[in-house]
């Protein structure tokens, strides 16, 4: 409990006015589930790890401090800065207020001392002033800030503590003007002193083009976003744990709408599942007319430094390598003229041959220009010693041509992923074109393909890794030594061993989420050998 307290006053103590402080508009909300849910939650991670055993011991050196909590009830601190000074007050579900200063102050230093008004000082690290109020006692490290204070402290939490076990919100807007105003000039000083160091460097326009536009887009976030939200929690009825970052933005703002159109995003590549999938990844996108100006800006002048590069030395292929380069940059820019970012991928691993195989695909403007850059590459690059043997035309299916590609593999890795020779294709269709590698590469494009479907309402990104064939995989390619156990411990999940990786758009705003499954929670605790 007194590591409880000092926590709180580490977070909340500053220098305040001596005057009535009150929390008017936290811009910092730490908050903390009830003492119920945290012991239910660790309970379900135990479990998860296999370590039941440690639940009681947790449980019994609780137990006194639990004796004297409203174990319904959350705890939280937050930081006001409207004042121009900040402020700063923790508070904690106490029911039994005499037995609680018992136990933090069982020494002659740390015992309360009475200050009148209901409120105790106590002196752990540094000093401290208690209040207690209705459900809750109040701590700040400066008596004045213990006055006008709300009956129900929670409404500061702004309902982080159902969401989450622990979380972090920052009120952008909460904060002053004028400290945001400091933190984007530091910022731009910052980045000009770079650009200055920088000089004439090869790649300095692409480097300042790119570098202006982050700091716009920052400028632009601190200026209209509404927060900034990091929390941890654990969802028992799923049998997964969850970290979020979530990012809201003034309503009726740019960033708002921008952030909106990604609800527009439509995929045809939702359906890419495969039996013993190790990873799959789907992508989509809305673009606004403001990130198309700024792509095609900054492909421009890739371009330009590209093509400048080749100039620089003697090639007897100049005027060939500056199509192909003109070509690709064209593909690029009319992609992103359409408005819409599309496409997935999946990598199948197992222990037996093939051990490794990927596809991926991707919506462009026009197919048919790929295929003729494509071409045009594999000319001019045919005539490199060494290059690999490659089939043009080597089928057709549902509109799609291919091309493929084989080559022998040349080091020990290599032959025990992909055999003796791996095998590579592309494929052109009108507006998706695709790769693979590894076995089979043309069957894997058709099945590929054959899961494509017509576009769907999705969300803007989405990984998906499964932990037991990349355990097997690397078991079969290096005899990895704890891969038996591992093994062993998430064939008792019953396929609950993904990690997944996703964006999500919310009102206002954009969530991205690491969601843990709980067989990998035993996995993990049977590695560390817990």
């Amino acid at each position: 409990m007194k590591k409880l307290v000092l926590c709180l006053l580490a977070i909340a103590a500053c220098n305040v006015p001596s005057v009535h402080a009150q929390v008017q508009a936290p811009a910092l909300v730490i908050s903390l589930a009830s003492p119920n849910e945290l012991l239910d939650d660790f309970r379900f991670l135990a479990r998860s790890a296999g370590a039941e055993q440690v639940v009681g011991l947790v449980q019994l050196m609780s137990q006194q401090y639990l004796q004297v909590m409203d174990a319904t009830q959350p705890i939280g601190v937050v930081l006001d800065l409207s004042s121009g000074e900040p402020l700063g007050i923790g508070f904690l579900p106490i029911n039994d207020y005499q037995r609680f200063t018992e136990i933090i102050g069982r020494t002659p230093e740390t015992k309360p001392q009475p200050q009148g008004n209901g409120i105790d000082k106590i002196t752990l690290a540094q000093p401290a002033f208690l209040k207690p109020q209705g459900k809750f006692v109040f701590v700040a490290p400066k008596i004045e800030m213990l006055q006008n204070l709300p009956v129900d402290p929670t409404v500061w939490l702004q309902g982080l503590h159902r969401d989450y076990v622990l979380a972090v919100r920052c009120n952008v807007q909460n904060i002053p003007r004028e400290l945001r105003q400091v933190a984007v000039t530091s910022m731009r000083e910052s980045f000009e002193r770079q650009m200055t160091q920088q000089g004439n460097q090869p790649g300095r326009d692409v480097g300042e083009k790119l570098g202006r536009h982050s700091i716009s887009q920052l400028e632009d976030f601190i200026e209209n976003s509404q927060s900034l939200t990091v929390g941890w929690g654990v969802d028992q009825q799923a049998g997964t744990t969850f970290a979020d970052l979530a990012l809201t933005a003034m309503p009726g703002t740019k960033l708002s709408q921008k952030m909106g159109l990604l609800s527009q995003a439509t995929t045809a590549f939702s359906g890419l599942e495969f039996a013993n999938s190790a990873a799959r990844l789907m992508f989509a996108g809305v673009l606004s007319p403001e990130d198309i100006r700024h792509s095609t800006d900054v492909l421009d002048t890739l371009e330009s430094s590209a093509l400048r590069d080749l100039r620089k030395e003697d090639r007897p292929q100049l005027a060939e390598l500056e199509r192909l380069v003109a070509s690709l940059f064209k593909i690029l820019k009319d992609t992103v003229a359409t408005g819409r970012m599309d496409g997935g991928g999946v990598l199948l691993l197992q222990d037996t041959d093939p051990k490794l195989r990927l596809a991926v695909g991707a919506a462009v403007a026009d197919g048919r220009e790929v295929d003729a850059a494509f071409q045009q590459l594999v000319k001019l690059a045919k005539q490199a010693p060494n290059f690999p043997e490659v089939d043009m035309d080597s089928g057709a299916y549902k509109n799609v041509r291919f091309h493929s590609l084989t080559f022998p593999s040349k080091d020990n890795e290599g032959r025990r992923v992909f055999g003796d020779t791996i095998k590579m294709a592309v494929g052109m269709g009108q507006q998706h074109v695709y790769f693979a590698i590894g076995g089979d590469p043309v069957d894997t494009l058709k099945q590929v393909i054959d899961k494509r479907a017509r576009p769907a309402a999705a969300n803007p990104m989405e990984l998906t890794l499964a932990l037991t064939p990349i355990i097997r995989f690397a078991k079969a390619v290096d005899d990895a030594p704890a891969a038996d156990a591992i093994l062993e411990a998430l064939a008792k999940a019953a396929g609950r061993d993904h990690f997944t990786i996703s964006s999500q758009v919310i009102q206002n705003g954009m969530r991205y989420r690491i969601n843990i499954e709980d067989g990998i929670i035993r996995a993990v605790a049977t590695a560390s050998g817990l």
